[in-house]
């Protein structure tokens, strides 16, 4: 992938990954830091500033603990969703 990503998109400046799997999936977290530190090394970049953007309010004390430099939190921040009923057809 990253061999393509050079050669097709060169003036691509890759800057970190966001990820989303499954809930608490403690095996995609350290899936996803494990290809960061795949890329990071190709490249000659510090890994400590890619950006890892995973977890979300649900897990992301795990996700931190993977690695993660990026959670998302909105339901922690601002509170569930409350999403209307759909007009049955």
């Amino acid at each position: 992938m990253l061999d393509h990503i050079d050669t097709k998109c060169p003036r691509l400046d890759l800057v970190g990954f966001m990820a989303m799997g499954k809930l608490s999936d403690r095996a995609g977290f350290v899936t996803i830091r494990e290809i960061r530190d795949k890329v990071c090394a190709k490249r000659s970049i510090d890994a400590e500033k890619f950006v890892l953007s995973m977890g979300t309010s649900l897990d992301f004390e795990m996700a931190i603990e993977e690695g993660a430099t990026e959670v998302r939190l909105g339901s922690t921040i601002f509170g569930e969703r409350n999403y209307p009923k759909k007009p049955e057809m």
